[in-house]
């Protein structure tokens, strides 16, 4: 039995699995709803069709409790939402479109990669000719 006065240091491990490779592997027995992992996710972002239903922030992907067409939008349907937008909307700040749950969040995604994709603001009469535009939408 692990001593709580004196927690190992780490209670995972990466190590060769017998059916796929390399793994993560508990090195200890875990309490019920205990955090066994948390990192930032190396690439996160919403499905383009799933935005007509929920929007979130372009960086934490938190839902954005906006109302656009009179009816209330459903919060993730059947998952459980962790974190919820309780600041208000802030958006790109080269409105690009790209909307996010405080100035934090917004800060920190131009500084780690949206600086790189934002296309700004993009008349639509532009917009088939944008090379940006383009490349993002064959991305997605």
């Amino acid at each position: 039995a692990m001593d709580p006065a004196h927690p190992p240091k780490t209670c995972v491990r990466v190590g060769p699995s017998r059916l796929h490779g390399r793994g993560l592997f508990a090195t200890r027995a875990f309490r019920k709803g205990e955090t066994v992992l948390r990192e930032a996710p190396l690439v996160a972002m919403q499905d383009v069709a799933n935005r007509a239903e929920n929007l979130c922030c372009g960086r934490c992907l938190a839902f954005l409790p906006i109302d656009l067409d009179g009816r209330t939008r459903r919060q993730a349907h059947d998952a459980i939402v962790l974190e919820t937008n309780r600041t208000g909307v802030v958006p790109c700040r080269d409105a690009c479109g790209e909307l996010y749950c405080s100035v934090e969040c917004r800060d920190a995604h131009w500084r780690r990669n949206h600086a790189r994709l934002c296309t700004g603001r993009v008349a639509d009469e532009d917009a088939a000719t944008d090379a940006l535009v383009l490349l993002k939408t064959l991305a997605v």
